[in-house]
């Protein structure tokens, strides 16, 4: 303090600077938070206080000592400059004002506002008064402010956020970024008045209004017209802001034109995915925190609900059997905690009633709702499943199975085939694979044959018969043969599987049993048996086609005179030579039959007129007039007699009709033999005495002339009651009571003879009704004739029967059919009998034995029963060949898994010998006579 007044002193001793008192005073000096100094005219420093030595580091009495002294504490070494600014600013009057940084001895720069003011002291000196103060602080926060503008202007300048600030009441742009000169297409956008770019102007007035009233931040989503440009949407901001001290409008705005198109595509996409998840065909399941939130059509399916409301919230392991819980909590929480996708396994899950099912399941980690979840691809199997265990079985029957089995594709080309093919082909696998089976072929089939297979598996599905095929070594064997299609879901063909058996060994025993049962051991022409069945094939022939079917009964004139004479071997030898002959002169679809002894059977068929038929005839008889020459004996000729009827002229029965033809044989042997005679059946009267029996035998069917009696069939070994036949009968008001014989083949072909086979059906189910009242269950067999059986509603009407008398057991009635009706249409039959299966109800074949191609259709006709002809049974004890028949009969019922009965038991030899045999059942005089039913409850073996 001394020093510095002092040195005021001293400057005013040597006249260079004011007077003690007058213009300063020390306590101001120090006291002052500037820096101040005193600079006289020859720039050296007489002032100096205490605020400057602080900053600088000098003292007073150092920086006095040199002019300029203090041009070190500037930055510039220019001190030249310095002295010349110096001297100019002592000529200027006033206050002088600037900013200008000093540095310190030690080296710290601050940046000072300087105040410089020259005075003049009374001797007339000049003096600067420069006052400095401090503004580091307010440089460094206004360099930092420019520098965050600078940096602010840089990002504005970058950002995609478009920024306009807007004066005049926001209606004069003064400052904006590029991003908004892009956005309103207006590179030069300064000036503008912001609302023409909006779609609604009102929209920006009620903005403007909305900052006056108050308001510091205001969102909106705006709508823009931009000339040149679609419409732009945008997210804006706008604040009240100062911009050099003028009221402006900043406002922030954001293209959002394609979020709110992705937006709009998002939520069309997420509803494709709700869509499309619908329509999956697996299950779907998202689940949150152990509950279903979202779960599909399909899910709702397999899991039996109601609805997919029932599954929302559900615990997820409701949904899933006990046993695979924890493997289910273990995936489930895996995929949450790692995100990570499980791979697909097998689980058991469970309906909403509790039922099991197997599935395939996946789980993948999903954010659903803004939230992480586990998504559920499921998928029932169970049917899968069931369809691998059943291929496994079929695999291993496939290989194992003893019927030869082959797969070929679409072109019948042969993709696999078992080794029982092998076995019974000959060809290995490998040499089959590839071809077409054809290769097989024996040529005993035609191609018409194969057509027709062809036709009838692709029309039906499935096709099934009968073919003779060759063996690898040449060898032709019989086989029986299944074909299926399998079909996919569009119904088109993608295999074809064949099954088949050789059955040649059954068809080599089929023949020899039938030549047995149907063909006369010594000429080899077909016996009374096949007779009978060619008669009804012929019969049904001529009465489709309206033909005549012409009936010839040959007697061969002095035969027994040659037996007698030359001996049976001799005999026998001229029968055969004249069954060769008549069989060679008779057309194919003809049929000569010997009966026995020299008694033979012809069936012509195909006549317009009978007349045609005589002159093939009169040729017959001439060609057995001929002489037969023999081995060691002299010629023997000899001469036949024939006496013929023709069908339908003679409608009567294939008995009747032979009956018919024998007597105009005998008629012809007493014209003088070597004759032909034709029956005379006076055709008009017996018509006219036809439709007044059938007239008479309505009103006994409507008035309850019809009665049925009861015949017993028997257990043979026990005599316990199995059954009974019910056989009809006519009261005839003055004819007495009737038997079928006497009525039924009059009707036969007729409306009456559904009418009475339906009386008859009716009239068992109410016997049955009122047996079974009184206790007592009797199964009750009944006779069906072909026209009932084949009209179309028959089946139709017994399904009403059975229906009507629900409380009887089908199973108690049993329906016998002819044997050679089956024969006429296998394939209809068969399905009429299994619709009676269907129904509980049994078919025996009556009358068995007595058609010739029985054997060779049994298999395909599924009946329960066979019934062995009487024929066979009445000459058994005396006859092998009956004998041989009805073991043969027997032993098929048992191949075949049938019930045998024979009919006409009368004799206790009969019954003992079929006992013997190892028939089951058995009927007849010997049993029992028909008998009414309540005789029957008390009737005991």
């Amino acid at each position: 303090m001394n020093n510095r007044s002092l040195n005021a002193s001293e400057g005013v001793e040597r006249g260079r600077g004011p007077g003690t008192g007058k213009l300063f005073t020390e306590t101001i000096l120090d006291l002052a938070a500037p820096l101040i100094l005193v600079i006289d005219q020859e720039g050296l420093i007489v002032r100096f206080n205490h605020a400057a030595e602080q900053f600088t580091g000098y003292p007073f009495e150092e920086v006095r000592r040199e002019p300029f002294f203090w041009a070190r504490f500037t930055e510039t070494e220019d001190h030249a400059a310095v002295r010349a600014r110096f001297f100019e600013s002592l000529t200027i009057p006033d206050t002088q004002q600037f900013i200008l940084p000093w540095v310190s001895r030690q080296g710290l720069i601050r940046w000072f506002e300087w105040n410089n003011t020259v005075i003049r002291d009374e001797w007339g000196n000049f003096f600067l008064v420069t006052i400095g103060n401090d503004i580091t602080a307010q440089r460094e926060a206004q360099v930092r402010m420019q520098e965050n503008e600078r940096r602010l202007l840089d990002i504005l300048n970058v950002s995609p956020i478009a920024v306009r600030i807007a004066i005049n009441q926001g209606r004069q742009v003064v400052f904006h970024n590029p991003s908004y000169a892009r956005l309103i297409h207006n590179p030069a956008a300064m000036g503008d008045d912001p609302q023409r770019y909006y779609e609604c102007p009102e929209e920006y007035e009620n903005i403007l209004e909305e900052l006056v009233q108050g308001h510091n931040v205001l969102n909106r989503e705006i709508r823009l017209q931009i000339p040149g440009k679609d419409q732009v949407t945008v997210f804006a901001s706008y604040m009240p802001i100062q911009f050099h001290d003028q009221d402006a409008v900043l406002g922030w705005f954001y293209d959002i034109s394609e979020l709110k198109n992705f937006t709009t595509q998002l939520a069309h996409r997420e509803k494709e995915f709700r869509r499309l998840i619908e329509y999956l065909p697996y299950g779907i399941l998202i689940h949150q925190e152990g509950k279903v939130c979202l779960a599909n059509q399909k899910a709702v399916q397999q899991f039996n609900a109601a609805s997919a409301q029932e599954l929302l919230e559900l615990p997820v392991l409701d949904l899933v059997h006990p046993d695979y819980r924890d493997i289910v909590m273990k995936r489930a929480t895996a995929t949450l905690e790692k995100g990570t996708n499980n791979p697909v396994i097998e689980e058991k899950l469970l309906c909403r009633d509790g039922t099991p099912f197997d599935a395939e399941v996946a789980n993948l980690a999903v954010t659903f709702n803004g939230r992480p979840g586990s998504l559920v691809v499921f998928n029932d199997i169970t049917e899968r499943k069931r369809v691998e265990t059943q291929l496994r079985i079929n695999a291993n029957v496939f290989n194992t199975s003893l019927d030869g089995i082959l797969i070929t594709d679409p072109q019948n080309r042969i993709l696999d085939v078992n080794p029982s093919f092998t076995t019974i082909t000959g060809y290995s696998r490998d040499e089959v694979l590839g071809h077409t089976p054809s290769f097989l072929k024996s040529g005993k089939q035609d191609e018409q044959f194969y057509q027709n297979l062809w036709s009838t598996l692709h029309e039906k599905g499935n096709w099934r018969g009968e073919l003779w095929n060759r063996k690898k070594s040449g060898e032709i064997y019989a086989e029986l043969l299944s074909i299926s299609l399998i079909r996919d879901a569009q119904r088109r063909v993608l295999h074809h599987v064949g099954v088949f058996t050789d059955i040649t060994n059954f068809k080599n025993h089929e023949r020899e049993l039938e030549r047995i049962a149907h063909y006369d051991p010594l000429t080899g022409l077909p016996n009374r048996v096949l007779l009978a069945d060619r008669m009804q094939q012929t019969l049904a022939l001529s009465s489709r086609s309206q033909r005549l079917l012409v009936v010839g009964y040959l007697d061969l004139d002095g035969f027994k005179q040659i037996n007698d004479s030359l001996g049976h071997e001799i005999g026998d030898q001229v029968l055969i030579e004249m069954a060769q002959r008549m069989k060679n002169l008779l057309r194919e679809g003809d049929t000569v039959a010997r009966l026995g002894g020299d008694e033979f059977v012809l069936l012509l068929t195909g006549y317009r007129e009978a007349q045609e038929s005589l002159a093939t005839l009169q040729r017959l008889l001439s060609q057995l007039a001929l002489p037969v020459t023999l081995n060691d004996t002299p010629p023997v000729t000899l001469s036949a007699s024939l006496g013929i009827t023709v069908y339908p002229l003679d409608p009567s029965d294939p008995d009747t009709l032979l009956r018919h033809a024998d007597q105009a044989m005998y008629s012809a042997k007493q014209s003088g033999k070597n004759q032909i005679q034709i029956y005379d059946p006076e055709m008009d009267a017996l018509l006219r005495q036809q439709q007044e029996f059938r007239k008479r035998f309505q009103h006994a069917l409507e008035n309850e002339e019809l009665f049925l009696l009861y015949q017993p069939k028997v257990d043979l070994s026990g005599g316990q009651l199995l059954g009974v036949e019910a056989l009809i009968r006519w009261n005839h008001p003055e004819r007495g009571v009737l038997s079928p014989q006497e009525f039924l083949p009059y009707i036969s072909q007729t409306h009456l003879d559904s009418q009475v086979g339906e009386w008859v059906i009716a009239q068992a189910f109410t016997q049955l009704c009122q047996w079974q009242a009184q206790g007592r269950e009797i199964p009750i067999s009944i006779n069906i004739s072909p026209h009932h059986l084949e009209r179309p509603n028959f089946i139709h009407h017994l399904t009403n029967q059975v229906l009507a008398h629900s409380r009887i057991p089908p199973r108690l009635l049993n329906l016998e059919i002819l044997e050679t009706l089956s024969l006429d249409n296998i394939q209809e039959v068969g399905e009429i009998i299994h619709s009676c299966r269907d129904l509980g109800i049994g078919v025996a074949l009556d009358d068995f034995g007595t058609g010739y191609s029985s054997l060779a259709y049994l298999r395909q006709l599924p009946v329960s029963e066979l019934k062995i002809d009487q024929s066979f049974v009445r000459d058994m004890v005396s006859s092998a060949t009956d004998r041989a028949i009805i073991q043969s009969i027997l032993s098929l019922a048992s191949a075949f898994d049938c019930q045998t009965v024979a009919e006409g038991i009368e004799n206790p030899s009969q019954y003992r010998l079929l006992l013997e045999l190892g028939c089951q059942a058995g009927q007849g005089y010997h049993v029992a006579y028909p008998m009414k039913a309540d005789e029957l409850i008390h009737w005991k073996p």
